[in-house]
């Protein structure tokens, strides 16, 4: 189970580079808000996903 989750957590250097890559867009390229958000957005998710799916599992078990 621990290996499992430890694959999950390769999201969270996938998640900063997005979130990099939407500051970076920002200065660069004139992106529609909204499109920029969506990108800030999901990379702040794939940052948390592990967290929150390993809680849950935690959780889970315990009961």
């Amino acid at each position: 189970m621990k290996q499992r989750f430890g694959k999950l957590f390769v999201l969270i250097p996938i998640g900063i580079f997005l979130i990099s890559f939407a500051m970076m867009a920002m200065k660069v390229m004139k992106l529609p808000d909204s499109l920029t958000g969506m990108i800030f957005g999901i990379g702040i998710g794939l940052e948390l996903l592990p967290f929150i799916l390993s809680r849950k599992v935690k959780g889970a078990n315990e009961h």
